[in-house]
C-alpha cells in the first residue's frame, strides 16, 4: 500500500476520534482484501484478466453478468451460457440485468450454499453489494469443499491501497448494517443442516453399494454425484476413500451415512496431506507447492504473506522431532504463524488493545506472561521492533517479528514494578501523554510529589534529553526534588513580581523598599541596601512608561500578571494565595516582569555607584547626622514605651482590687462595709425597675380576666352550639337562641371595655388568705387529701385548684401545679397491689386519668399533639369515605346479611368471601392508621416539660414501689400512661380535629378513630389478639411493633440523666428564697369556691385540728361589701414561732437594712455601721437624702432622723437576739451583700417572668379571637335564619315563639307560601348516598323507583312522598322532619320509611333542607 492506515508510532499521542477512526480503516484495509481476493478468484475461474479493480467491482456487480458467468462456470446445467444477458457488458443497466443475478442465485441454491448468505436480487441490482462480496467469499470456499473451484487465497499483509479507496470504503461500509465477519464464514458453511432429500439417500445408498462391490470408479462416481454435496472430495485418492470407508463399514456392521462417510473422506485428505508435506519438508523449498498443500489443512485459514513463515517454522519443527509432523503439529505451527501475521497488522494498523489481543492467542504460548497493564509496553517495544525491520521484505519482517515476540514479552515479564512504571513515565513524556505520565509517578509512589506542580515535571523530564533522562525511581525521585525546588523560587519571585507593581501603581514607596529587601533579588544580592532609596522612582517612571505604551494610563487594577521561567509560565493573582498553570479569562501585560524589574534594579545600583564615588565626603557628614537624629528619636520612644508600660501595670493592678473586691462580695461570710458600699448602687430602684414590676402587675391581672373571660365564653358557646343544633331539630325557638347570643356579645364587649385592675392588697381582709394559699401551693398533700374527698373534680379543679395556681401561667405556679399532680400519682400507685392493676379499669384509674388529661389540655403546649397529626388528621379524613365498610366483628356482619341469625359459630361467619372481603380490609386500614399515627407520634412529638416531669414522676414511683420490675416493663407501664392521659384526647376530640382540619368528623370517621386510639393502646400496654379473636391475630405484628417504638420512645425520657429539679430549675424550697415574690391575681370568686371547699371538708384536708394552716381556714374570711371582682394577693408563709415577736422582729429588721442601705446611696462615710451613724452629718449628704426622698418618700425627714431611727432599731433587734454590737452589726451588711449578690438574678428572673406571662397572654388572646370568630359565625348564621324568614318561595325549617322577632317575620309572609314538588330518581338516591349501601341493598331496585316530594302547607315540617315503581301501584305517605330528626339525633343507621325505602338520616335531611329551606 502507498498510504495505508497511520501506524501508531512513537511519539505521537492520538485522540479517541483518531483511533476510531483507525479502527475504522482497518475494517475498510481488511474488506479491500477480502474484495482483492474475491476479484482474484473470479479472474481465477473465469480465465480471465479484464475482471475491473477491486474498488469498482462491486458496482460492475450490479449487471449480473460476471455473477451468471461464474454461475456457468461451476452449475453449466442451471445457468447456460446462452441464457446470460449482455454477455459482453456492451449495453447499459437495464431491468433484464437483474435476470443474471436471478440466475446466479439459482446457481447457489443448486450447489446448497446456506440461503442465509445469499443476498436479495434488488440489492445487488441497486449497487448495494458489500453483502454480494461476503456472499461470493463463502461461495468461493463451498465450491473450493465441492472441488467444483480453486481455492480463495488469502492476501491479508500482500495488498496496497491508497487513501482515497481506503476512505471510500469505509464510507460505503458506514451505510451497510449487520454484515457478518468474513471470519465467520466457515463456521457458517459447516453448521448448515444435513441433507434430507431423497436424491441424497440415493447418492448415500450407491456409495454403500460401491463399497460393498469394492469399485472405486463407482464410488467417486456417486462421491462427485450433483445430489451428494461431499466435501473435498479428491478423484485421484478413490483408492484410499474405498479402503478408508470398507474398513468403518466393516467396523459399524450397518450402512454408512453421510457424517461417517464425510469423516472419512477428511481422515484420507488429511493423511495424503500430512503425507505430502512430510515429503515437502525433506525436499527444497517451493512456496507454490507448500500453498497447495497447507490449503487442503488448512484451508482459508492460509495466509499467502506467511507463506516463508510457515515453511521456516515447519521445517525448523521437523528437523527438531527428526520424524514426520502430526496434524496437530502442523495446525499448532500455521496457527502460531497467522497469529505473528495479526500482530504485524496490529502494529501497522491498529492499537494497543487489539496488539494485546492479538498476543493472547494460544498458539504463541505466551498467556503466562502477559499482563494486562503493560499494554503500552507491549506497543512501545514492538513497534520500535517492527520498524527496524521495516526496511526488509514482507516475507523476513515476518520470520524476524516472530522470533522477537517472546523475546520481548519475557524481557518485560521480568522487569520490577518500578521499572516499568520509570519506563511508563519516560515513554509518556516522549509520546506527550501527560495523562499515562500522572498515573506512572503515582504509581511509583515518590515523595513530595505536589499534585499541582505535575505540570512542570512533565515539562522536565521531557526537556531533557535520551542520555539524562532517569533510568529508576531514585532517579526520578532527584528530579521531582530538583524541580520542586526551582518552582518553590519561581513561585517566590512571581509573587514578588505581582507585590512590587501593586505598591508601584498605588504609589506605595515604604511598601516598595520593605518588598524589595525581602524578595528573592535581595537574596541574589541585586538589592542592595544603601540603594533602596534609589529604586522606587525609577521603578515607578519605567512602569508609568510601560502602563501608556498599553493605552492603559490612570489604571491601578491589576487582575492576574503572567512569569515566565524555562518550564513554561505561571499566572498569580492578588485575590488568591494559589498559583495557576492556566491562562485565566484576563491577564494585565503592561506590568513590569522579572527581567524587567531585574534589569532596573542592576541599572540603579550601577548609577549609585557613579554617584557614590563623586560625593564620598558628604555622604559621610549626612550619614552622621543621620545617626543623631536616629539616637534622639529611639530614646523618646524608649521613654514612652516605659510611661505605657506603668499605665498597664497601674490598670491590672486596679482589675485586681476590683476582682478581690467582687470576691469578697461574692464568697466572703462577712464581707466589709467598705465592699458592700462599692455595689450598694446595685439596689437604687430604677424606673426600668418600676416600670417592670408594674408590667408584670398590669399582665398578672389581665391573664386573670381573660382566663376566667375565655373560660364563661367557652362554656356560653357550647351552650349556644347546643342550642342552634336544637333549633335545626325543632326543638327550641329561634328567638331563644337570638337572645342567648345578644347576651353573649353584651357580655364580651363589657369585658373589652374594663381595663385590667392593679389592685393593691388589703392587709386586714386578705393577709389569712395570703399565708393559706402560700401553704396550699408549698404543701401539696392538703390539695391531695382535698383530691380524695366525695367532690367531682372537674369541678374542684376548674372552680378551685387552677385558679389557685394561676392556671400554671408562670414557671413557678407550673412546678407547684406539677408537684401537687405528682402527689396525686404517687398516691395512687401506693395503693397498688400489683403491676397489672397499674390503669386497669375502675373508678379511681377512670378519676385519676380524667382530671390529668385535663390538666394537660389547660397547656398550651398540648396542642402539639394534634398539630403534628394534622396533615394525618386531613389524609384521614380524604381517605376514610373510601372504605365502604368497616367492621371487625364476623358475628355482627353475619346477622346483618341474615335477618338477625346469629351463626353457629365464629368459623360459620367467616365462610361467607364478603365478610371475609369486609374483615380483611378493615384489618388492613385499622392497621395502616395505627401505625401510621403512632410513627407521627412518635417521631414528631418531643414532650413538653410538664409531661417529662410526671412521666419522670411515674417513673420512679412505679421502681420505688414495685422493686423487681424490669426497665421495659417500667417504660411500658409509662407509655400507657402518657398515652391515655396526654396523647389520646387529641386523637378523638371532634372539636380539635375540626378546628386543625377545618372540617367537621362524621360518625364513622369519630368510630374509627376511636377504634384507631384502642388499637394503640393496646399496643402500648402490651396486649394483643388470642384464640378467642384468632381472626384478628395478624394484627398482632403491627401491635408489637408499636409497642417496641413506644417503649423506646418514653425510655428516652427517662433514662436521660436529667433529675426532676432540673427539668424546672427548682426544688420544694425555692419559693422560700428571698428573691423569689409570689404574687397571685386570683378572682374574689374562685377565693371563695376555694374557702368553701376548704370549710366543707377540713377535717379530711388538714386532720390535725391543732394544726396552724386549719386555724387559718376557720378564721379567714372576705368583707361582705368588696367590690371588686379580682384582688392581689402577696403569698407568704406562716411566721415562725422562734421569739417573743418573730413577725415584728424580722420586719425591723428589713426596715432597719433599708435604711442602712439609704444612708450608704447618700454617702455616709464609714468603715462599719457603727462609725456611719457616729459620723456628722454633712449638708451634702442631705441634699443627696433628699433627692433619694424624693422617688421613695418615707416617714423621716431627714437624714439625722433617719440614723437615730436606726440607732433605735438596732437596740431592739439586739435585744432580739438578730445582731449584735460587737461585730458592730455585721450581720445587718452581711443581708445586704446577699441582696447585692440576688439583685441581678433577681433582675433576670422578673424579665424572664415577664416574658413567660406575655407569651401566656398571648395564647389566652389568641384563644379568645377564635371564640370572637365562632360567636361572629354564630351570629352570621342567625342572621341569615331571620333573613329566611323574608323570603317567600320558601317554608322554615325551624320553630318560632309566639310574640318573637321570628314570629312577627313569618307573619309577613303568610300569605305567600306555594307548594312546591321536588322529583327525584332512584338513581340519584344512590349517588348522592341518600339511602342506605349495604349488603341488604338491591342496586337494581333501587333504581327502578323514583320519589315525588312535597311540603304540606298548612303543616309544619311534614313532607307528603309519592314513590312509584313500573307495574307497580303508586304508593303515598306522609313523612314528619321531627322524626327524622329523632333518628339522626339517636344515631340511628337508617330511616325506615313505610317498610320500603331506608333512608341515610343525617344526608337526606340536609337535601330536604337544601330543597325547602335556606342552605
Amino acid at each position: 500500500m502507498e498510504n495505508d492506515i497511520d501506524s501508531v508510532g512513537i511519539g505521537k499521542q492520538f485522540t479517541s476520534d483518531e483511533l476510531d477512526e483507525k479502527r475504522q480503516n482497518r475494517t475498510a484495509y481488511e474488506y479491500l482484501c477480502r474484495l482483492h481476493e474475491v476479484r482474484n478468484w473470479l479472474s481465477e475461474c473465469l480465465a480471465e484478466t479484464s475482471i475491473p479493480p477491486p474498488i469498482e467491482l462491486e458496482e460492475n456487480f450490479r449487471n449480473g453478468v460476471l455473477l451468471a458467468r461464474l454461475s456457468h462456470y461451476f452449475a453449466p446445467e442451471t445457468v447456460p451460457i446462452e441464457k446470460i444477458f449482455d454477455v459482453e457488458q456492451a449495453k447499459q443497466l437495464q431491468y433484464r440485468h437483474s435476470d443474471n443475478i436471478v440466475a446466479w442465485r439459482r446457481a447457489m441454491i443448486h450447489v446448497r450454499l446456506p440461503e442465509i448468505i445469499i443476498p436479495e436480487t434488488v440489492d445487488v441490482y441497486e449497487g448495494r453489494n458489500v453483502r454480494t462480496v461476503f456472499c461470493l467469499y463463502a461461495l468461493a470456499i463451498h465450491l473450493f469443499r465441492l472441488r467444483k473451484a480453486p481455492p480463495i487465497r488469502n492476501q491479508t499483509g500482500n495488498v496496497l491501497f491508497s487513501d482515497p479507496e481506503i476512505s471510500r470504503i469505509r464510507d460505503r461500509l458506514k451505510d451497510s448494517h449487520n454484515i457478518p465477519s468474513f471470519h465467520e464464514v466457515g463456521g457458517i458453511l459447516t453448521d448448515k443442516p444435513p441433507s434430507d432429500d431423497e436424491l441424497h439417500k440415493l447418492v448415500i445408498d450407491d456409495v454403500n453399494s460401491a463399497v460393498t462391490l469394492e469399485d472405486a470408479d463407482k464410488l467417486i462416481e456417486a462421491l462427485t454425484h450433483a445430489n451428494a454435496h461431499f466435501h473435498y472430495v479428491e478423484k485421484s485418492l478413490s483408492r484410499q476413500y474405498l479402503v478408508e470407508l470398507s474398513d468403518r463399514k466393516l467396523k459399524e456392521q450397518v450402512p454408512l451415512d453421510s457424517i461417517q462417510i464425510q469423516e472419512a473422506i477428511n481422515t484420507v485428505n488429511e493423511k495424503e496431506a500430512i503425507f505430502k508435506l512430510n515429503r515437502y519438508l525433506s525436499s527444497d523449498p517451493n512456496l507454490e507447492d507448500l500453498s497447495r498443500i497447507l490449503l487442503n489443512i488448512g484451508g482459508e485459514d492460509v495466509i499467502e504473506a506467511a507463506l516463508p513463515l510457515y515453511d521456516r517454522i515447519l521445517r525448523e519443527k521437523y528437523t527438531e522431532k527428526g520424524t514426520d509432523l502430526t496434524l496437530h503439529e502442523i495446525k499448532h505451527a500455521v496457527a502460531g504463524c497467522n497469529a505473528c501475521v495479526q500482530v504485524k497488522l496490529s502494529l501497522e494498523h491498529g492499537t494497543m488493545d487489539e496488539l494485546f489481543t492479538a498476543l493472547c492467542h494460544p498458539a504463541l504460548e505466551l498467556l503466562d506472561r502477559l499482563n494486562d497493564n503493560h499494554k503500552p509496553l507491549y506497543y512501545s517495544k514492538l513497534t520500535k521492533e517492527a520498524g527496524e525491520k521495516s526496511t526488509s521484505s514482507v516475507e523476513s519482517g515476518l520470520v524476524v517479528l516472530f522470533e522477537k515476540i517472546k523475546e520481548v514479552v519475557r524481557g518485560i515479564s521480568e522487569m520490577s514494578p518500578e521499572q516499568i512504571e520509570v519506563d511508563n513515565a519516560v515513554r509518556a513524556c516522549k509520546q506527550n501523554d501527560k495523562d499515562s505520565f500522572v498515573k506512572a509517578i503515582k504509581n511509583l509512589k515518590l515523595d513530595d510529589v505536589d499534585e499541582k506542580n505535575l505540570d512542570f515535571y512533565f515539562k522536565k523530564l521531557s526537556s531533557l534529553d535520551t542520555e539524562s533522562r532517569p533510568r529508576n525511581k531514585s532517579e526520578v525521585q532527584e528530579l521531582i526534588r530538583i524541580s520542586n525546588e526551582q518552582l518553590e523560587t519561581v513561585r517566590k519571585i512571581a509573587n514578588d513580581v505581582l507585590k512590587l507593581n501593586l505598591a508601584i501603581i498605588h504609589e506605595q514607596e515604604n511598601q516598595v523598599r520593605e518588598l524589595l529587601k525581602e524578595s528573592t533579588w535581595h537574596e541574589q544580592g541585586i538589592v542592595k541596601e544603601p540603594v533602596l532609596y534609589w529604586y522606587y522612582p525609577t521603578l515607578n517612571k519605567e512602569l508609568r512608561q510601560k502602563q501608556h505604551s498599553y493605552g492603559k494610563d490612570g489604571e491601578n487594577q491589576i487582575d492576574s500578571i503572567k512569569h515566565e521561567f524555562e518550564l513554561g509560565e505561571i499566572y498569580v493573582n492578588e485575590n488568591s494565595d494559589e498559583i495557576s498553570v492556566k491562562r485565566p479569562e484576563k491577564v494585565t501585560e503592561w506590568v513590569l516582569t522579572s527581567e524587567d524589574i531585574k534589569l532596573l534594579l542592576q541599572m540603579e545600583n550601577l548609577k549609585f555607584d557613579e554617584h557614590y564615588q563623586q560625593s564620598e565626603d558628604l555622604i559621610r557628614k549626612g550619614q552622621l547626622t543621620v545617626r543623631e537624629f536616629l539616637k534622639r528619636k529611639f530614646e523618646i520612644a524608649e521613654r514612652r514605651r516605659k510611661e505605657e508600660a506603668a499605665r498597664v501595670i497601674q490598670g491590672s493592678f486596679r482589675k485586681y482590687r476590683s476582682r478581690n473586691v467582687l470576691e469578697e462580695l461574692h464568697r466572703s461570710s462577712k464581707p466589709s462595709l467598705d465592699c458592700v458600699r462599692k455595689f450598694v448602687e446595685m439596689l437604687r430602684q430604677s424606673d426600668f425597675d418600676y416600670e417592670e414590676e408594674i408590667t408584670i402587675e398590669k399582665t398578672k391581672s389581665k391573664i386573670t380576666h381573660l382566663i376566667n373571660a375565655n373560660q364563661k365564653l367557652d362554656g356560653d358557646l357550647h351552650e349556644l352550639d347546643k342550642k342552634i343544633g336544637l333549633l335545626i331539630k325543632n326543638r327550641i325557638s329561634l328567638q331563644e337562641v337570638v337572645d342567648h347570643s345578644d347576651k353573649m356579645v353584651e357580655e364580651r364587649d363589657a369585658f373589652e371595655k374594663r381595663p385590667p385592675s392593679i389592685r393593691k392588697k388589703e392587709k386586714n381582709t386578705l393577709k389569712l388568705y395570703e399565708m393559706l394559699f402560700f401553704h396550699l401551693q408549698m404543701e401539696p398533700q392538703y390539695l391531695a387529701n382535698l383530691y380524695e374527698c366525695d367532690t367531682p373534680v372537674l369541678e374542684l379543679f376548674s372552680n378551685a385548684v387552677f385558679p389557685l395556681f394561676h392556671f400554671a401561667s408562670e414557671k413557678r405556679e407550673e412546678f407547684l401545679l406539677m408537684r401537687l399532680f405528682s402527689e396525686l400519682l404517687q398516691r395512687y400507685i401506693k395503693e397498688l397491689e400489683t403491676p397489672d392493676a397499674f390503669l386497669a379499669d375502675g373508678e379511681k384509674t377512670n378519676q385519676l386519668v380524667t382530671i390529668f388529661s385535663h390538666m394537660f389540655r389547660t397547656f398550651p403546649s398540648h396542642a402539639i399533639v394534634s398539630i403534628a397529626l394534622k396533615d394525618d388528621f386531613i389524609a384521614f379524613q380524604k381517605e376514610e369515605p373510601t372504605r365502604e365498610h368497616f367492621n371487625l366483628n364476623p358475628a355482627e356482619m353475619y346477622e346483618n346479611r341474615h335477618d338477625g341469625k346469629s351463626p353457629k359459630s365464629i368459623d360459620e361467619a367467616l365462610n361467607d368471601p364478603e365478610i371475609i372481603k369486609v374483615l380483611e380490609s378493615s384489618k388492613s386500614f385499622l392497621a395502616e392508621w395505627s401505625e401510621r399515627f403512632a410513627q407521627k407520634i412518635i417521631s414528631a412529638i418531643t414532650l413538653p416539660r410538664n409531661a417529662r416531669y410526671l412521666t419522670k414522676c411515674c417513673a420512679i414511683e412505679l421502681n420505688r414501689h414495685f422493686r423487681n420490675l424490669q426497665p421495659s416493663e417500667v417504660n411500658r407501664m409509662v407509655g400507657n400512661f402518657l398515652f391515655k392521659t396526654y396523647m389520646a384526647y387529641p386523637m378523638t376530640e371532634s372539636k380539635i380535629i375540626r378546628r386543625e382540619t377545618g372540617a367537621p368528623l362524621t360518625e364513622p370517621q369519630k368510630k374509627k378513630l376511636n377504634t384507631i386510639t384502642k388499637m394503640i393502646e393496646f399496643a402500648i400496654g402490651g396486649k394483643g389478639y388470642g384464640n378467642e379473636t384468632y381472626y384478628l391475630e395478624s394484627l398482632n405484628d403491627v401491635l408489637m411493633k408499636i409497642n417496641h417504638q413506644f417503649i423506646n420512645f418514653v425510655g428516652k425520657y427517662i433514662s436521660v440523666k436529667e433529675s426532676l429539679d432540673s427539668i424546672y430549675g427548682m426544688n420544694q424550697y425555692t419559693a422560700y428564697i428571698k428573691v423569689s415574690k409570689p404574687i397571685l391575681h386570683i378572682s374574689v370568686r374562685n377565693v371563695k369556691n376555694i374557702h368553701e371547699y376548704l370549710l366543707k371538708y377540713k377535717a379530711k384536708v388538714v386532720p390535725d385540728i391543732n394544726s396552724r394552716i386549719r386555724e387559718l381556714i376557720d378564721t379567714a374570711r372576705l368583707k361582705e361589701d368588696i367590690n371588686t371582682e379580682n384582688v392581689v394577693l402577696h403569698l407568704h408563709p406562716l411566721p415562725t414561732t422562734n421569739y417573743e415577736a418573730p413577725h415584728e422582729g424580722n420586719e425591723l429588721f428589713v426596715e432597719t437594712k433599708k435604711y442602712v442601705v439609704d444612708l450608704l446611696l447618700c454617702g455616709c462615710p464609714g468603715n462599719h455601721i457603727t462609725e456611719l451613724l457616729e459620723h456628722h452629718t454633712s449638708e451634702r449628704e442631705e441634699q443627696a437624702h433628699h433627692f433619694l426622698q424624693a422617688n421613695n418618700p418615707d416617714k423621716l425627714p431627714n437624714l439625722l432622723a433617719k440614723k437615730r431611727e436606726v440607732w433605735e432599731n438596732l437596740k431592739k433587734l439586739e435585744e432580739l437576739g438578730l445582731v449584735s454590737a460587737q461585730d458592730h452589726y455585721q450581720d445587718v451588711v452581711t443581708a445586704i451583700a446577699h441582696d447585692i449578690n440576688m439583685q441581678d438574678k433577681h433582675r433576670l428572673q422578673r424579665r424572664e417572668q415577664l416574658e413567660s406571662l406575655q407569651e401566656t397572654m398571648n395564647q389566652l388572646e389568641a384563644r379568645r379571637k377564635e371564640y370572637n370568630e365562632q360567636l361572629e359565625k354564630y351570629r352570621e348564621y342567625l342572621e341569615h335564619c331571620l333573613d329566611n324568614l323574608t323570603i317567600t318561595s320558601r317554608k322554615p325549617s325551624i320553630r318560632t315563639q309566639n310574640g318573637g322577632k321570628a314570629e312577627k317575620t313569618l307573619m309577613k309572609r303568610a300569605t305567600h307560601v306555594n307548594r312546591k314538588n321536588v322529583k327525584i330518581s332512584g338513581e340519584k338516591l344512590l349517588r348522592k348516598d341518600l339511602v342506605v349501601k349495604d349488603e341488604k341493598t338491591n342496586p337494581k331496585e333501587i333504581n327502578k323507583l323514583s320519589l315525588e316530594i312535597s311540603q304540606v302547607p298548612d303543616k309544619i315540617g311534614v313532607f307528603e312522598i309519592w314513590i312509584r315503581r313500573p307495574k307497580h301501584d303508586t304508593i303515598s305517605a306522609f313523612l314528619n322532619f321531627q322524626d327524622l330528626l329523632q333518628a339522626e339525633h339517636e344515631g340511628l343507621p337508617e330511616y325506615v320509611f313505610e317498610n320500603d325505602v331506608r333512608f341515610h338520616p343525617t344526608n337526606f335531611r340536609n337535601y330536604l333542607n337544601k330543597k325547602f329551606h335556606m342552605k
